[in-house]
């Protein structure tokens, strides 16, 4: 398994003065927060994650925000055969495994994800942008975020919509903006105690679906970048920033709605 990382960025920082108050305020603030884990790019590297699943330096690249001048965001490219892992699929993926949540776990994750202008995700086969991925060496992963014709969507993996039956949730895919992702999930192998609530551009769009999000005896760990069918013969590109990992929907709105710059 390769484990390709760009190298860090210099910047230099001007740093606003505070008043005492101010002061205290931003470190009772950061003392209070339960942000379990960033992976948002602010170091300008993929130093944050805990392990890559790229081909080269140049498949998943830290820079400027494609849209918003003072961010960062990571650049992912798959080229037709880019399989870093020999495993099934297409990928160009990082991962972070440093938040396994066990049985009865409460958590929230929120990010943004742009889809290229000039990718074209119409193909009817599975691209996944977003997935945790069980700690078993094989099978679908038990949550997915993906697009398939030209329609952005979510599934568990006993439902995957690829499958013929129509997926948890699904929208119609709107290229070349940034979309915000806000997930609520209860870690749970017991279907009727495990649910998921999703968040799509500020609106809720999911409410408490009940279904098995861990599999029985495993955990997950977090993937992201472009992972697609093998038979996608042509280039895309997707865009990722601000991912934030918490224990309440306050720590995570507030840390993705106001990214660290660099």
């Amino acid at each position: 398994m390769s484990a390709m990382r760009s190298s860090a960025r210099s910047f230099t920082l001007a740093l606003p003065k505070f008043t005492l108050a101010a002061l205290v305020f931003a470190l009772s603030t950061s003392v209070s927060a339960s942000v379990v884990w960033r992976g948002d790019y602010s170091t300008g590297n993929l130093s944050q994650w805990s392990e890559t699943e790229i081909v080269s330096a140049d498949r998943y690249l830290v820079g400027a925000d494609p849209l918003v001048a003072g961010r960062l965001a990571a650049k992912v490219i798959v080229y037709p055969g880019d399989n870093p892992i020999n495993a099934s699929g297409n990928r160009n993926e990082v991962d972070y495994e440093g938040d396994n949540p066990p049985e009865n776990t409460d958590r929230w994750y929120a990010w943004r994800t742009l889809f290229d202008a000039n990718s074209d995700f119409s193909t009817d086969t599975w691209q996944l942008f977003t997935q945790f991925h069980h700690t078993g060496p094989s099978g679908s992963p038990p949550e997915q975020w993906y697009v398939q014709k030209n329609e952005v969507c979510f599934d568990l993996d006993d439902v995957a919509g690829w499958n013929g039956t129509p997926p948890i949730w699904h929208q119609p895919l709107v290229k070349g903006v940034w979309h915000d992702f806000m997930a609520h999930i209860y870690w749970s192998s017991d279907p009727k105690v495990g649910y998921v609530e999703l968040w799509y551009d500020g609106a809720q769009v999911l409410t408490k679906y009940f279904g098995q999000t861990l599999y029985t005896g495993m955990s997950v760990y977090l993937k992201q970048g472009l992972y697609r069918d093998a038979g996608i013969n042509f280039t895309q590109t997707v865009y990722h920033q601000g991912m934030v990992v918490g224990t309440t929907r306050a720590d995570v709105e507030l840390a993705s709605s106001t990214p660290p710059e660099p």
